[in-house]
């Protein structure tokens, strides 16, 4: 009779494989290949990734500063009791938004000294600021946009304000454009 060790002995040795004391070259440059394939491709999203939240952080920044002009020219100008597009006379009480060095800036007109400041420096060009009073059935609006740029993005922020308490505004200056606007509270 056959034991049993005696009828698996042909099975185990079909399967027995062979001492390896290491490996062979190619398996190694297979390993390294395939780790620089991986290592390629992770970093190449981890970049992208990168580059994706700057562009991100960057438009958000932007909006936001123009958001914050866009506030502060609508509060101003609502409730303003009179609005012109052209210079008034010195010490009458006039406010102008201006643009200077970039930055969107206010000031009493009969200031000599420097305007505050309302945003930071990304509204390029003068004509980056763009004024229009409008008379829409009787009643007078302010049209304006801002455009800015940061890192060769542009974003264009167009409005209306309802000019609450304006009940004349100068005739010639309906449908004019100005990168300066002045106004006085009631």
């Amino acid at each position: 009779m056959i034991s049993k060790d005696e009828k698996m002995k042909p099975l185990m040795n079909a399967f027995k494989f062979k001492k390896n004391n290491g490996f062979t070259l190619l398996e190694l440059l297979l390993v390294v290949a395939i780790l620089g394939i991986i290592v390629t491709l992770i970093s190449a999203m981890n970049i992208f990734g990168i580059r994706t939240y700057i562009l991100g952080d960057n438009t958000r920044e932007v909006q936001y500063d123009m958001r914050v002009a866009s506030g502060y020219i609508t509060k101003e100008l609502r409730n303003a009791g009179d609005v012109s597009l052209t210079e008034p006379v010195p010490n009458t009480g006039y406010y102008m938004i201006y643009l200077e060095n970039s930055r969107l800036k206010y000031k009493l007109v009969s200031d000599t000294g420097p305007g505050t400041n309302v945003t930071q420096a990304y509204i390029v060009a003068q004509t980056d600021l763009k004024f229009s009073i409008l008379n829409e059935n009787g009643s007078f609006m302010v049209e304006y946009s801002l455009t800015a740029t940061k890192q060769a993005q542009q974003y264009t922020l167009p409005s209306k304000v309802l000019l609450n308490n304006v009940t004349n505004a100068a005739v010639s200056e309906v449908g004019v454009y100005s990168n300066v606007i002045y106004y006085k509270m009631p």
